[in-house]
């Protein structure tokens, strides 16, 4: 464990150190603790950015082994897969069965799954600046679960200028959009029928209550698809948001400016025990 003692005391850091290729890199992970402590200023940082940053530690220590001693590496990786299979394996079953479960007790291992997620994402490319943003905790957990998938390259076409004489075939042109980024997403939605997939867009399409989002070059980036509450209309339901090239939040802020300053969303996730959730 590592305890941040307050502003002008030194951390402290605990543990049993016999000398193991696994408590070396405990050695780094309760280090980044330390340093994210250090550097933060008394800043809250929330469980998941703060095992992120104990994370990105043990990677510091797993490259610079592997760059001095390629020997010590091999055990050093090992031990890192066999932590994998604890963080990964049996933390993420934990975390699966809480959030099948609302009446689940909160446990801090539910944090791990997710951290270690984000560390294997982020260690994959080199972004200094994003280290340095997460030691020093300049960053909100949204901010950084939308970056997760940054850097992914958008391989979708251009959109073409609309038609001013034929609208419907920009209608379609917005089906055509929404379908290619489903596809990229890759959760659930290309797998409905074709009939059930086109009837429930079209009707968006129809009552105005759809966005496709299109960059600087003219690509789309994500959709979104809401219903309007007929008996409140600042009542929001957000049926779908596909971003899958890791624009979320630029998604978002595009429907906040769309929808009125007055709406209250909530956001609709079928595959979790809390369906209904306020997004905004």
């Amino acid at each position: 464990m590592t305890l941040d003692r307050g502003a002008g005391r030194a951390p402290v850091v605990s543990m049993c150190y016999q000398g193991t290729p696994a408590d070396m890199l405990c050695v780094a992970h309760e280090f980044g603790h330390a340093l994210q402590y250090h550097l933060a200023q008394g800043r809250f940082v929330p469980p998941i950015l703060r095992e992120l940053a104990a994370f990105l530690a043990e990677a510091v220590l797993l490259r610079y082994v592997q760059r001095e001693d390629p020997q010590l590496a091999a055990p050093l990786k090992a031990a890192a897969r066999a932590d994998d299979a604890i963080y990964l394996g049996q933390d993420g079953d934990l975390l699966r069965a809480a959030l099948d479960d609302p009446q689940a007790a909160y446990d801090y291992r539910l944090n791990y799954p997710v951290a270690r997620h984000l560390a294997h994402a982020v260690t994959t490319r080199s972004q200094p600046a994003l280290w340095e943003r997460i030691f020093r905790a300049q960053l909100t957990l949204p901010e950084m679960l939308a970056r997760r998938q940054t850097g992914l390259a958008n391989t979708l076409p251009a959109v073409p200028d609309p038609d001013q004489e034929r609208p419907a075939i920009n209608a379609y042109r917005v089906l055509g959009m929404m379908v290619l980024l489903d596809i990229e997403t890759r959760q659930g939605e290309p797998d409905k029928a074709i009939e059930t997939y086109y009837a429930a867009r079209l009707a968006h399409l129809q009552a105005q209550t759809s966005l496709v989002a299109v960059d600087r070059a003219g690509k789309p980036f994500g959709y979104a698809l809401w219903d309007v509450d007929p008996a409140d209309p600042d009542l929001i339901t957000l049926k779908r948001q596909a971003a899958p090239f890791g624009d979320h939040l630029e998604l978002q802020e595009r429907l906040q400016a769309q929808l009125p300053a007055t709406a209250c969303a909530r956001s609709h996730h079928p595959r979790s025990a809390r369906q209904e959730q306020t997004a905004w």
